[in-house]
C-alpha cells in the first residue's frame, strides 16, 4: 500500500525550455497534486522529475522519508512509483446527441492522432517503470429516461428475517422468501 498518492498533470507551455512545477498537499501529508509546466522542447521524463520533487520535499521536511528495504541506490529517500495512466474511451461518442457535429469531428480527430503518435508510456519516459493503464469514459452523462416509472417498493423487515413488504400504489402485500 502506498504511503503517499500523487496526482500528476503535465501542462505543455509555449516557452520552449520552461521547466516549472507546483505542489499542493491538499491539506494532508499523503495526497499530493503536482502540476508540471514544461516547454514544448523540454523532455517530459515524469519519473525523473517526480523523484527530484520528492527529494526536495523530504529535504524541506514537508514529507517524511520513505526509505525502501532494498534498493540499488544508496541513501534513497523514496521507494518505487506505480504510475496509473487514465485512457479515455470514447465508446459513448456515437450515442451522445448533445455534441455538435464539429465537436464530434474534433474528438474523432484527436482520437486518430492519439492512435498514430507515441503512447503516453513512451512519451513521458515510463518505459522502465511500473505502469498500469485504466480506462475511463470520455463523457459521463446522467440522462434520465422519461419512461422509467417506479411500480413498487420492497422494504426489508429486520424483526422478521425472510419477510419483505411490497408496497404498490394501491395495495400492500407480504411476500415470504425462504
Amino acid at each position: 500500500m502506498a504511503k503517499v498518492y500523487w496526482f500528476v498533470t503535465v501542462n505543455e507551455t509555449n516557452a520552449p525550455y520552461e521547466s516549472n512545477y507546483t505542489v499542493d498537499l491538499l491539506e494532508t501529508h499523503n495526497v499530493v497534486n503536482v502540476q508540471f509546466y514544461l516547454g514544448f522542447r523540454k523532455s517530459q521524463s515524469v519519473s525523473v522529475y517526480l523523484h527530484q520533487i520528492v527529494n526536495h520535499l523530504v529535504e524541506q521536511g514537508i514529507l517524511e522519508p520513505q526509505i525502501p528495504t532494498y534498493s540499488t541506490e544508496r541513501q534513497r529517500k523514496v521507494g518505487d512509483f506505480k504510475f496509473v495512466i487514465i485512457k479515455e474511451q470514447p465508446a459513448d461518442l456515437i450515442v451522445n446527441d448533445k455534441l455538435s457535429s464539429l465537436d464530434r469531428r474534433l474528438i474523432v480527430g484527436r482520437i486518430y492522432l492519439q492512435k498514430i503518435t507515441a503512447s503516453p508510456i513512451s512519451w513521458y519516459g515510463l518505459e522502465f517503470s511500473n505502469v498500469v493503464e485504466e480506462s475511463s469514459p470520455l463523457f459521463i452523462t446522467q440522462d434520465q429516461d422519461q419512461y422509467l416509472i417506479q411500480k413498487a417498493n420492497y422494504k426489508f423487515n429486520p424483526n422478521k428475517p425472510g419477510i419483505f413488504q411490497w408496497q404498490s400504489v394501491d395495495d400492500v402485500f407480504l411476500m415470504v422468501v425462504d
